[in-house]
C-alpha cells in the first residue's frame, strides 16, 4: 500500500475555492534520472532506423514519450553539426569539460617527453634494422651514429 500525502492546497487567484491534492510518497521523493548522451543517441538511432518503434523504447527505458520526442527533436535539429568544419578549423577542444586545446596548442601533452619517447623508439628501430645482415649497409645506421634520428 502506498504511503498518501494528503494537501489542502489554495489558489492564489481564488482564495474561496480550496482544492485537495493527493500525492504518494514514492512520487513525492522520487529523483530525476540522468541519461549520458551516449545513450540518448543511441535510442533515437534506434528508432531513427526502425529496429524499434518510439513506444517500444519508451517502455523498455521506463521514458516518458515528451522526453523521447524531445531527444528526438534534438538530435535530428543537431545532426548536420557533424559535418560544419574540418580540423583545421578547430581552435579550441574540449573533452569532459577540460580543455585539451586552446588556440591550437595542445595543453595536455608533454611536448618534450613525447619527442624523447619518439627518439628511442627510432633508435630501437635503427638498432633492430642495422643487426639485420639484410640492411647492414643501411644509411638508417649512419644517421643514427650521427645523431641525425
Amino acid at each position: 500500500m502506498k504511503n498518501l500525502v494528503i494537501k489542502l492546497v489554495m489558489d492564489p487567484g481564488n482564495w474561496t475555492d480550496p482544492f485537495v491534492q493527493v500525492q504518494s510518497v514514492q512520487e513525492r521523493g522520487r529523483k530525476r534520472r540522468t541519461f549520458k548522451p551516449e545513450f540518448k543517441a543511441r535510442v533515437v538511432l534506434e528508432e531513427l532506423t526502425g529496429v524499434k518503434t518510439a513506444g517500444q523504447i519508451c517502455r523498455e527505458h521506463q521514458l516518458s514519450p515528451q522526453v523521447f520526442a524531445r531527444w528526438k527533436a534534438e538530435f535530428v535539429e543537431r545532426a548536420p553539426e557533424i559535418f560544419v568544419g574540418s580540423g583545421h578549423e578547430v581552435k579550441t577542444v574540449m573533452v569532459a569539460g577540460r580543455v585539451l586545446m586552446r588556440d591550437r596548442q595542445v595543453l595536455t601533452a608533454d611536448e618534450g617527453a613525447i619527442r624523447a619517447e619518439a627518439q628511442a623508439q627510432a633508435e630501437a628501430v635503427a638498432r633492430r634494422v642495422a643487426a639485420d645482415p639484410v640492411h647492414k649497409g643501411m644509411a638508417l645506421l649512419a644517421a643514427m651514429k650521427a645523431d641525425r634520428l
